[in-house]
């Protein structure tokens, strides 16, 4: 009976950690904005991208008005928590923002978060790479305590700035804080 038991509970453990996928992390949002059409939106949306970004002709990877997408690829500077041992694994995550545009609404996404360290001397030893779901960074194994401060510190970076970045779009695309001067007067 005991037998029976043991193979229970390891088949159901083993089972619950598959269920557990691993995905990359992704934020998004739809935002609803009654009465407006895709051609008043999608210049607003466009502005922003414009204004935000440092060299927006870089960044901007697809520019499609007739189907209101636009698909960006950005970079956020990374300093990792701690003290002088971390200024290794310092560097960028690189993201990428897709934003879809319909009447009436807009989908904002990024997603693709991705960290490189900027510290070549150590190759990519310190870049951890693709940014997921995974509680830790290394599921078996030591962990260095670089690595278990530095994976939430990089997933809570990815979260702010995404949220910041949802945040700032719905703000100009709001009748409060147009970025586009729509005064005939100037």
């Amino acid at each position: 009976m005991n037998r029976i038991l043991v193979i229970f509970c390891l088949l159901a453990f083993s089972l619950g950690t598959f269920s557990q996928e691993e995905k990359p992390i992704e934020f998004d949002a739809v935002i609803q904005q009654e009465g407006k059409q895709v051609k008043e939106l999608y210049p607003i949306i466009k502005a922003w991208v414009a204004t935000s970004f440092i060299n927006s002709q870089k960044v901007i990877q697809m520019d499609d008005p007739v189907n209101g997408v636009i698909i960006c690829k950005g970079v956020i500077n990374y300093r990792a928590p701690g003290g002088f041992t971390y200024r290794y694994i310092d560097g960028y995550i690189d993201f990428t923002l897709k934003i879809q545009i319909r009447d009436g609404r807009y989908k904002v996404t990024l997603n693709n978060f991705n960290h490189k360290s900027s510290d070549s001397r150590f190759g990519n030893v310190w870049s951890f790479g693709m940014i997921t779901n995974r509680e830790k960074f290394k599921e078996t194994g030591l962990q260095d305590k670089r690595y278990v401060k530095t994976w939430p510190d990089l997933k809570e970076t990815c979260k702010v700035f995404s949220e910041k970045t949802i945040t700032d779009i719905k703000a100009v695309t709001s009748e409060d804080n147009p970025i586009l001067d729509k005064k005939e007067a100037w």
